[in-house]
């Protein structure tokens, strides 16, 4: 579990460091200079890699929203 920036950073961002695709009007809000981490899961089982998009936060931990 991690929160990461969308990358790549600045207005061509579309996914999480993890590989994870947002919602579109999350990559609209970056775009348009809103700061946040998205929270994500990662796990491999069974050589099987899984993610989910769990919500976002700002990065200094002012505040979490949960999807």
């Amino acid at each position: 579990m991690s929160v990461d920036p969308l990358v790549p950073l600045g207005p061509d961002a579309r996914a999480t460091v993890q590989g994870l695709d947002v919602p579109a009007a999350w990559v609209r809000e970056s775009r348009d200079g809103g700061v946040s981490g998205v929270i994500g899961r990662v796990g491999v089982r069974n050589g099987v890699r899984r993610g989910t998009v769990l919500g976002r936060a700002h990065p200094g931990a002012a505040w979490l929203e949960w999807r």
